[in-house]
């Protein structure tokens, strides 16, 4: 009946310790978007106490850099990050490159995103899914230099706090170019730092992911 924090998850890692993990995996840690929220089941709807989907990344807490409130504060998931390293145990992070509609860069950088022409951004599908509470950047936007920064500084900020494993949302979606450039950035100054890729297609794309960086599937 209440919120799970990362001060609870630290009473449980003997236990995890014990049977042998060495990775504790999180699905996205940052806020949630309230704009067209999901609720159970994938409805349309949310109720009031509806968390929505950990996906919709991004509300007026912040973005990809913050954490959602009521997981706890930084400080607490710096300190869950040490205590696994105590116990010779990993943290990996989701790196899901997707927005809620009320993710800071939409108002912030609204040129990373396509508008309809009565300027609306339209939500992501990947037919016959629809996801209506989420918005995907624009890879070749105008601005793209300043969005590739940002979301490699992302990365950069996980890292600093002591992060070495990145499971990558869906990277075959995402330009191959991207990728080359990014991990080589990302390596330059965390070489131990690995990413997983998370890609169900086809195996001369996912050997393409390999080459560019990507330690193994996920």
């Amino acid at each position: 009946g209440r919120h799970g924090t990362f001060d609870d998850g630290l009473a449980l890692l003997p236990e995890i310790a014990s049977l042998g993990f060495d990775v504790i995996y999180f699905t996205p840690i940052q806020p949630i978007g309230r704009t067209n929220r999901k609720g159970k089941n994938n409805s349309l709807t949310a109720g009031p106490d509806d968390p929505g989907s950990p996906y919709a990344i991004g509300g007026e807490e912040g973005g990809h850099d913050a954490i959602h409130p009521e997981l706890g504060t930084l400080d607490d998931f710096r300190r869950f990050v040490a205590a696994c390293r105590e116990r010779n145990m990993e943290v990996a992070l989701d790196f899901a490159i997707q927005c809620s509609p009320d993710h800071p860069w939409l108002k912030e950088h609204p040129e990373w995103f396509k508008q309809r022409p009565d300027g609306s951004v339209k939500y992501a599908e990947n037919p016959p899914k629809k996801y209506e509470d989420i918005v995907n950047p624009d890879f070749f936007c105008a601005d793209r230099a300043a969005l590739w920064a940002a979301l490699r500084d992302v990365i950069l900020f996980w890292a600093g706090q002591g992060v070495n494993i990145f499971r990558v949302d869906n990277p075959h979606t995402k330009p191959l170019a991207f990728w080359e450039w990014m991990i080589k950035e990302v390596q330059a100054q965390y070489p131990q730092v690995i990413f997983l890729s998370e890609a169900f297609t086809r195996p001369k794309l996912m050997r393409g992911l390999a080459k560019l960086g990507f330690s193994r599937s996920y």
